[in-house]
């Protein structure tokens, strides 16, 4: 009898493994499908300049291009979707050389003199995944955990710069929410 109770629990234990297993394979699958699928309502390849502060909440091709007027200083891109949203940067065209001491930051989130949000102990992954700084190699595309992200950047010479592909999707099962927009 236990030895048939035993068996029995096993093969349930397996049953509830491979059907978790299976549940979480079809919610990848599913959000990766919403990514590819969900709303682009962009309908031209209109590129709008950012500024050296700047927030946005649309899709969009967005650049940023330093010219003889411009200032060496850190800037800044906010970005900022719906509570049910989540974001996806491409970078386009990436001219940043890290031998001129210019750079670019990715954030997984929004960062503040050094305070992250949201912060490290409320965020499933560690700060050095969702903070990355890229020079001279073009960044790989990021796809935020929540409806908020943070690119910061530091271009000195005239001329460099950067664009970028911005598209809020429909996020299913939405776990950070950041910022709620006031209307």
């Amino acid at each position: 009898m236990k030895l048939l109770l035993r068996t029995l629990f096993c093969c349930v234990l397996s049953h509830l493994v491979i059907a978790n297993s299976i549940q979480k394979k079809f919610e990848d699958v599913l959000m990766s499908r919403e990514i590819r699928n969900s709303a682009y309502t962009q309908t031209t390849e209109t590129r709008q300049r950012l500024e050296c502060t700047d927030m946005r909440d649309k899709n969009g091709i967005y650049y940023y291009k330093a010219t003889e007027s411009h200032q060496p200083t850190v800037c800044m891109l906010f970005l900022q979707g719906d509570p049910d949203q989540l974001i996806e940067v491409e970078f386009k065209s990436f001219d940043i050389s890290c031998s001129d001491g210019e750079l670019i930051s990715l954030v997984d989130g929004w960062e503040q003199q050094g305070q992250y949000f949201p912060a490290e102990e409320d965020h499933s992954l560690p700060l050095a995944e969702r903070h990355r700084l890229y020079c001279d190699d073009k960044p790989s595309k990021l796809v935020t955990h929540q409806n908020v992200a943070m690119i910061h950047w530091i271009i000195l010479k005239p001329g460099q710069g950067f664009s970028i592909n911005v598209r809020f999707f429909y996020n299913p099962k939405r776990k950070y929410i950041v910022f709620k927009k006031i209307v």
